[in-house]
């Protein structure tokens, strides 16, 4: 495993490593992330949020499939801001508000 794929993946465990105490995620995934830069420089952290951001595309587009869903929709759900929550309607009704987005490898229902 090369070495940005190993610090991403030690990052994503850091941060899913202790629910309950989000204090001493963040301090393991800083840790890391200095490690990366200590050893790599700023290429080193380039490396990492590249791989961090192939991996997550990976898994929305994945995830998108599995739900029969659109991965832009996904994304926007993935990053939705929590205090927004409060004024969406039930269903996510602004995502069905939104233009379409074409996927070549989702045909939309007429």
């Amino acid at each position: 495993m090369d070495q940005s794929r190993s610090a991403a993946r030690e990052a994503v465990a850091a941060v899913m490593s202790d629910d309950h105490n989000a204090e001493n995620a963040q301090a393991a995934l800083r840790a890391i992330i200095a490690w990366v830069v200590e050893t790599s420089g700023t290429e080193g952290v380039a490396d990492l949020a590249s791989e961090l951001a192939s991996r997550l595309a990976d898994m929305v587009k994945e995830t998108a499939q599995d739900l029969g869903l659109l991965a832009a929709d996904v994304l926007d759900i993935l990053f939705l801001d929590l205090t927004e929550v409060i004024s969406l309607q039930p269903g996510f009704g602004h995502l069905s508000e939104r233009p379409t987005h074409h996927h070549e490898d989702h045909e939309e229902s007429p």
